[in-house]
């Protein structure tokens, strides 16, 4: 399971003088798929409708979590993800998310 520390600001990055900074509008044969969550406390969730928009073939995944990492907390997401990255399969729209465990959720007896 991932954890909710996020890796971003040790990922090793090229730092350039000259970044790409759009348009991101393309015609992809596959919509891009963007993961977002509701309630992302680094990647709020209407950065996540924004770039969707931006991007314009794209498909939003929504899921309705805690935490900046999601890949890991919730099944639903995980095959979803695998589907679109092994078999190009892209989720219905408007679909949202549950994760396997809300915060504060007692573990499971036995």
């Amino acid at each position: 399971m991932f954890s909710d520390i996020a890796a971003c600001p040790v990922w090793p990055a090229a730092k350039t003088s000259d970044p790409y900074r759009g348009p991101w509008r393309a015609n992809t044969a596959t919509p891009v798929l963007v993961v977002s969550n509701f309630y992302d406390p680094a990647t709020r969730y209407r950065f996540g409708q924004r770039m969707a928009e931006e991007l314009g073939n794209s498909r939003l995944l929504s899921v309705d979590s805690f935490g900046h990492c999601i890949l890991g907390s919730a099944r639903g997401v995980d095959d979803a993800t695998a589907a679109y990255l092994i078999d190009l399969k892209v989720p219905a729209d408007g679909q949202v998310f549950q994760p396997d465990r809300q915060p504060f959720t007692p573990p499971a007896k036995g």
